[in-house]
């Protein structure tokens, strides 16, 4: 990844978890790595119905050249954060919660100061989108 793309990547998640935390989500970890690679951020919903650990995938785009920045999520890259989520449980047993997956998307234009953020709760794979 070039240095380009990894500040937009920090800024993104910078951005992330300042909304997250306006809704009170509380910050367990940031760039988690397992040897099955990266998850962007971890968090407690403690608002939610059923209180929950959330993984979160943050895509930040310049421009919608190439897509929406929520597209982006492969299946192969599903399969990563799922076995990094994996990893995570098995090394955090006290952490009784159930789970689920989020993405937050962000799209920054040169243009204009404002962001557009969206943030999708417990969203599926492409495989489960499948069955």
């Amino acid at each position: 990844m070039n240095n380009h793309n990894q500040k937009l990547g920090q800024w993104g998640e910078i951005q992330a978890v300042e909304y997250l935390k306006k809704q009170h989500y509380s910050i367990l970890d940031r760039n988690f790595r397992s040897s099955a690679g990266e998850i962007d951020l971890i968090a407690l919903d403690q608002h939610a119905e059923i209180p929950c650990l959330v993984f979160i995938e943050v895509k930040t785009r310049t421009s919608d050249y190439y897509g929406y920045p929520e597209d982006s999520i492969t299946t192969t890259k599903w399969r990563h954060l799922l076995a990094v989520i994996n990893d995570y449980l098995e090394g955090n047993p006290q952490l009784k919660y159930d789970w689920r997956i989020d993405v937050i998307a962000i799209r920054k234009t040169h243009l204009r100061e404002q962001i557009d953020l969206m943030h999708y709760p417990n969203v599926v794979s492409p495989d489960e989108r499948e069955s």
